[in-house]
């Protein structure tokens, strides 16, 4: 039999047109790229690629959601998830080989529609490793008997603070990274934590004010 020419299963095709996806969107940028692009960098049908995405947004939501999938099953079984998921969430924002890079965007609609598709990712597959992590130092008594659902999506709603004032406002990066600083510091408080996120925290502030 020959491997090569086998049958593609249904997720070996959805895996083709993502990959394709980001390498057209690299190629063009988001605003650019067509639907045509894709299915010709997937070498598939038009039914093959529309089965799958309608619309090229979808590809985008997609590879978002892939992107945090991946964060999630990084951070959750670390010793301090918490501290964990911001250190890996600054590192693989747009950059993991699954995930789709902001550079890729021009203007505000643009950014409004991966920031939509971003927090819902994020809810999806984060906020359950959050919730997780808060029962478990509570019940180790780490943290202070918070309840988890409350902080999570605190948590959830810091960080898309700071993507918003990073890709619609334009924010200096210094007060990008004062604000994330001062929101783990709080959190810390709020917790009970501050030595675990006090590190952080502080590097966070410094690496700021030298960029």
């Amino acid at each position: 039999m020959n491997l090569s020419r086998r049958r593609l299963t249904r997720d070996d095709r959805r895996a083709r047109i993502l990959e394709a996806g980001r390498k057209v969107f690299a190629q063009h940028g988001f605003g650019a790229a067509q639907m045509e692009h894709i299915r010709a960098a997937a070498g598939l049908s038009r039914g093959g690629l529309y089965h799958h995405f309608a619309a090229k947004e979808e590809i985008m939501a997609a590879l978002v959601d892939a992107e945090c999938a991946s964060l999630a099953a990084r951070v959750e079984t670390a010793p301090l998830p918490l501290v964990a998921l911001v250190e890996a969430g600054s590192e693989m924002l747009g950059a993991g080989a699954a995930g789709f890079d902001p550079a890729w965007l021009e203007g505000r609609q643009e950014r409004e529609r991966y920031l939509a598709a971003r927090e819902a990712a994020e809810a999806r597959h984060l906020r359950p490793v959050i919730e997780t992590a808060l029962q478990s130092g509570i019940a180790e008594g780490r943290y202070r008997n918070v309840p988890p659902r409350h902080v999570a999506e605190l948590f959830l709603t810091v960080n898309a603070r700071l993507n918003r004032l990073a890709l619609l406002d334009g924010s200096p990066l210094a007060d990008i990274a004062g604000f994330a600083a001062t929101a783990l510091t709080a959190l810390g408080c709020l917790l009970g934590a501050e030595r675990e996120f006090s590190d952080l925290a502080l590097r966070i502030g410094r690496w700021g004010a030298e960029t």
